[in-house]
């Protein structure tokens, strides 16, 4: 009789430790979506690849030919900090991001804290940046 309490027992614990698994914290039912965007200009010649963070994997944004300067490219991102990386060209060297990088603007690679940009009407946190190049 005994063994049956302890099983019945037993059995109860665990019924209520399934239970509650089986019941979402209210932090972990919550899905939190995050909508930014970097509107991306260059100025002389080089490129700029989007990198963590961002919604797709996008081609490098190059500058180069005839127009010294290129402007508009729309890049989502998807989470509160984005990452891009400049790659200079032949007979260029990369000068400087203007825009909201973090830390050091001289350094080839710029991470943005989308979260912490102003929101527009449409509700996206909206950082406008350039990458220039220079020649050395």
């Amino acid at each position: 009789m005994r063994a049956k309490n302890q099983f019945s027992v037993l059995a109860a614990i665990l019924v209520a430790l399934l239970a509650g698994l089986a019941i979402p914290s209210p932090a972990r039912s919550q899905v939190h979506t995050f909508q930014g965007e970097v509107l991306l200009s260059v100025k002389g010649y080089g490129s700029v690849k989007p990198g963590r963070g961002f919604e797709a994997h996008y081609p490098p944004f190059q500058c180069g030919g005839p127009r010294p300067q290129c402007g508009g490219d729309q890049l989502y991102g998807h989470a509160e900090r984005v990452v891009l990386t400049v790659h200079d060209a032949a007979g260029w060297k990369f000068a400087n991001w203007h825009g909201p990088c973090r830390g050091d603007k001289t350094k080839p690679t710029c991470v943005i804290q989308l979260s912490r940009i102003h929101i527009d009407a449409n509700g996206f946190h909206v950082a406008r940046l350039r990458a220039d190049f220079v020649r050395p």
